[in-house]
């Protein structure tokens, strides 16, 4: 009785448990990989989602800030361009501009009447979403464009006229009835990996 309880394992039990460990470590291996590319999609997606949010808040708080072009002829206009992308072939992606007359603030603190454009610029070998300060009119200040979100790959801004009727491209003396502007941002190294976001602006002067 003693020497049965006392032998080893045999040699086929062995390679049974080691099939066994095998099979379990290759599946924990194999769902470990696949809980890391969820997490990193699902990280990807909320950093892309905060760029987004933030680029539109941005946008939205110049456009409360615009000016009358009945005071100072300086119109709200935007620009209708396409880009192409060698991450999204086939795929004609909006780059378009928009300047917007407002009243801002001076180094000094005094309210001054500028203007802010937003376009997409290549730095560093990636797109990138920009705000630069200009003239009333549009004019070279000078001033450094200053990054609003990285990876916007489409930027497109479409303007409503009186009858609510979507523009590409603004170029009245009138203020528009809305500004829609569309975006998708993308991760450089995962261009699969992207957000689309869109938010329309009523215009209204202070």
């Amino acid at each position: 009785m003693n020497a049965r309880r006392n032998r080893g394992f045999t040699l086929i039990e062995l390679i049974v448990v080691l099939a066994i460990l095998g099979a379990v470590t290759s599946l924990g291996v194999v769902t470990f990989g696949q809980i890391n590319i969820a997490w990193n999609e699902t990280r990807d997606r909320t950093e892309l989602d905060a760029r987004a949010e933030y680029a539109l808040d941005q946008i939205r708080q110049d456009i409360a800030a615009i000016v009358s072009p009945a005071l100072t002829g300086a119109p709200l206009t935007t620009t209708d361009n396409t880009l192409t992308d060698a991450a999204f072939p086939g795929a004609e992606l909006a780059s378009d501009s928009l300047l917007i007359p407002l009243r801002g603030m001076s180094p000094a603190g005094e309210e001054v009447l500028a203007a802010v454009r937003y376009e997409v610029q290549a730095r560093d070998g990636r797109r990138v979403l920009t705000r630069t300060q200009k003239g009333l009119y549009g004019e070279e200040t000078g001033a450094e464009p200053v990054n609003v979100a990285p990876g916007v790959v489409h930027f497109d801004v479409q303007c409503a006229g009186p009858e609510d009727d979507w523009r590409e491209a603004w170029t009245e003396a009138s203020l528009p009835r809305s500004v829609r502007v569309s975006l998708v941002l993308a991760n450089p190294e995962r261009p699969e990996r992207q957000v689309a976001r869109a938010a329309v602006f009523t215009v209204t002067v202070r």
